[in-house]
């Protein structure tokens, strides 16, 4: 991570240097496949997650529409 932190040079608005750790690319496949059509419970396997209510929890409000229904039943 060290390598990839100096390689990508990322930083924030005010120009400090911003850290990129490993969990930031399993937010971004997350997202992206849900992005792409992948239903909840595929993806909550995809991440072995023990319970869906965990990839919702994380996940849905990338997904309105998902976040809408979660909220809902919720009352």
């Amino acid at each position: 991570m060290e390598r990839l932190n100096d390689h990508l040079a990322i930083a924030k608005d005010d120009g400090t240097p911003m850290r990129f750790h490993s969990h930031q690319l399993r937010d971004t496949f997350a997202v992206a496949q849900l992005l792409n059509g992948t239903s909840m419970q595929d993806l909550s396997k995809m991440l072995s997650h023990k319970s869906i209510k965990i990839t919702e929890k994380y996940y849905s409000p990338w997904i309105p529409e998902r976040q809408a229904a979660l909220e809902r039943a919720d009352g």
